[in-house]
């Protein structure tokens, strides 16, 4: 069986083989993080992985002594982790909740004591033990 790093230097070379070899090797990875984070549908998550592997085979320095299957992986999940983030929204605390101007923090249950409150009672606690 011949090795990612072997792979990966044919296709540097130009053998259309060893990329495809490459990327079949790598699907079952692509599919797990297109399904850990999904940002855009199936096939595009899929495709993209595929073009930053072959972008990976040519960034690869096999003289640093590593292996190209880690540096894939990580290139991989680093891309997908990235893309989600970006795609992913964030929710303010001060946004609109409603048409009546309220904003969400308002609208949080507190558990009954204010921060005031809470320092006192925090005292009064310590000074009884």
């Amino acid at each position: 069986m011949i090795s990612y790093n072997e792979l990966c230097f044919k296709a540097k070379s130009g053998d259309k083989d060893s990329v495809y070899e490459i990327l079949k090797k790598f699907n079952p990875l692509l599919i797990k993080l297109a399904k850990k984070f999904p940002y855009d549908s199936f096939d595009d998550m899929i495709q993209d992985g595929r073009e930053v592997l072959i972008t990976a085979i040519h960034q690869f320095d096999e003289k640093k002594g590593k292996e190209f299957i880690a540096y894939g992986s990580m290139q991989l999940k680093f891309y997908f982790l990235n893309v989600y983030r970006k795609k992913k929204p964030f929710l303010s605390l001060n946004a609109k909740a409603d048409d009546d101007e309220d904003e969400i923090i308002d609208l949080i249950e507190s558990d009954g004591l204010t921060p005031e409150e809470k320092f006192f009672d925090d005292i009064m606690k310590k000074d009884l033990k």
